[in-house]
């Protein structure tokens, strides 16, 4: 596509995933640089914000865009979908693509309410900026506890970082992580001088199928993964690219939607699996869970086990 170098020019300076004990003291550590190698140099960085606008200076000109606007109603004809917009302007276009995350509400208005696809892996995230004073490091770092995980990670800016929380259940941010220590206390403070907190369940998206009519969906609006693939950016990245290029192919959107899905589907489906799987290791429920992590993580991040890494990090490329 040509935003390589654009993408490679923004990257967030992590060094090395990091866990540490409630001292805060490191107790496995995994350079960054290594896991470029294990994936032949195809790992970036990127902050969610970066590619969007890499993305966007790529489009060409005579692109319509249109910002604060939103779908109010859906309606399928035989040749043409009728779309209105929150703004009561009316049109009329050939296909419609649903790109629009995990709460799509393109798919909301096509194929039902959320509730009816989702699956809840029974946890709770947020995140916001905080000032950059724990000495951290330009890492991503991790505490963890049973059913509970702090992390914070580097900023673009130097003088700022990302808090990161995942725990268990729904409860409010500051109950979920009374009595948590290491830095704890200091970056749930932090909360009250944020800009913005991100919060929301992780749950994944499974559709029957990710096309009706002349609608047709792709990303975490079919098929969300969860964070704890680390695959949703490059599933929704991969899965348009496909859709794409089989409108080109086949010329009428039933037989392109139909191809896309036969391509796209298994891989998602794969991926939603394995993170599935994974969250059971990447938080434990127990005290004997989360001590056989860090025995696993101290052996794994090993230089002369970096096959076993392999193995993890080895994910197939959906083109």
């Amino acid at each position: 596509m040509g935003i390589v170098d654009a993408l490679a020019a923004h990257q967030v300076p992590i060094q090395a995933l990091v866990y540490v004990d409630t001292d805060g003291k490191p107790f496995a550590s995994l350079p960054i640089e290594r896991i470029r190698r294990i994936l032949g140099g195809r790992y970036m960085a990127l902050m969610h914000d970066t590619l969007i606008d890499v993305l966007y200076d790529a489009l060409p000109k005579e692109v319509d865009l249109r910002f604060g606007t939103s779908l109010r109603a859906i309606a399928q004809e035989s040749d043409a979908v009728d779309v209105t917009f929150d703004d009561g302007s009316h049109e009329r276009f050939d296909i419609v693509v649903g790109a629009d995350g995990v709460h799509s509400k393109t798919r909301a208005l096509v194929a039902g309410p959320e509730e009816s696809f989702r699956r809840l892996m029974g946890y709770t995230i947020a995140s916001y900026e905080v000032p950059n004073r724990y000495g951290l490091g330009p890492n991503w770092t991790m505490f963890v506890e049973p059913d509970r995980l702090v992390g914070t990670y580097a900023h673009e800016r130097a003088d700022r970082i990302w808090a990161f929380f995942m725990y268990r259940g729904d409860a409010e941010l500051k109950r979920a992580f009374a009595g948590m220590r290491w830095i704890v206390p200091e970056l749930l403070a932090d909360a009250d001088a944020a800009e913005n907190v991100f919060r929301d369940v992780v749950e994944q998206i499974e559709m029957p199928s990710w096309h009706q009519g002349r609608v047709v969906f792709i990303g975490d609006a079919c098929g969300a993964p969860t964070l704890a693939s680390g695959q949703g950016a490059s599933l929704a990245m991969g899965g348009a690219y496909v859709l794409a290029e089989c409108l080109q192919l086949c010329g009428e959107h039933v037989q392109a939607f139909q191809r896309y899905e036969q391509r796209v589907r298994p891989y998602v489906v794969e991926q939603q699996r394995d993170a599935r799987r994974f969250m059971k290791m990447f938080l434990p429920s127990t005290s004997l869970g989360v001590a056989l992590q860090r025995a696993i993580l101290k052996v794994v991040f090993q230089p002369q086990l970096t096959w076993l890494l392999r193995r993890q990090f080895n994910v197939r490329s959906i083109l």
